[in-house]
């Protein structure tokens, strides 16, 4: 009997031993090709789900299950890489930019243009993109999706967060002006009914809105029903307190 327990503790040590070993950390550091650091990149494991973004210095660092594992590295405008971790415990990653992004067509103020022809502050934000996150409200969706624009979570209970495009310290505190399908001031709509976002950041792109672009500009445009077989999607978010 005493053996049979010493074998039972031998074989449970040896199981925490090899979990301990599988799990490490992970830290390191994202950079655009001139080595600036990406503000805001994702660093997500590869099939999981579980992700982190970087720091204002592009640092990040995140738990990884075992050396199996791989991390994919995402930043608006830039091409995704996805690396296997293998031993590393510091990964420099460098991303580049996605040419093919710059000839999207981007809708301003005035019109239309192409990425590759703007000269102003303009990011912008697919459905593709909104759908990869489970978001519920449309302050979430623009979380860590696009340079210069900060979701301010006020930490009151079912209070929606609040989104600055100029900094927190954006004239008044106050929030952008909203424009969905060419509705001036109109509230912003579920991420899941959304197309596209574009955000105007300076001065030139919201011009055209006067006084009311003071603070920024998010242009959203909604689907529209198309041509096929009806498309059905269904999401189903679970959350669990433990205590």
């Amino acid at each position: 009997m005493k053996i049979l327990r010493l074998l039972i503790s031998f074989i449970l040590m040896t199981l925490l031993t090899h979990f301990t070993y599988a799990q490490h950390a992970v830290t390191g550091r994202v950079v655009d090709e001139a080595d600036m650091p990406l503000v805001g990149a994702n660093v997500v494991i590869a099939g999981g789900g579980t992700g982190t973004i970087t720091d204002i210095d592009g640092n990040f660092e995140i738990q990884v299950p075992s050396t199996e594992t791989e991390l994919q590295f995402s930043y608006v405008g830039y091409l995704s890489e996805t690396i296997k971790v293998g031993t590393q415990t510091n990964i420099e990653m460098r991303l580049l930019p996605d040419l093919k992004a710059f000839d999207e067509v981007v809708v301003i103020g005035y019109g239309s243009t192409r990425k590759k022809d703007l000269t102003s502050a303009i990011a912008t934000v697919s459905s593709e993109e909104i759908a990869k996150m489970p978001v519920t409200s449309f302050a979430q969706a623009l979380q860590g999706k696009a340079a210069g624009v900060t979701v301010v979570q006020s930490g009151k209970p079912g209070e929606e967060a609040k989104i600055r495009i100029r900094g927190t310290s954006s004239v008044n505190g106050a929030d952008p002006l909203y424009v969905v399908d060419g509705i001036i001031d109109a509230d912003p709509p579920s991420p899941a009914n959304i197309e596209t976002i574009q955000i105007l950041k300076d001065a030139a792109s919201a011009a055209i809105y006067g006084s009311r672009g003071t603070n920024g500009v998010i242009i959203i445009t909604t689907k529209k029903g198309k041509k096929g077989e009806p498309n059905i999607t269904f999401k189903n978010l679970f959350m669990a307190h433990s205590k």
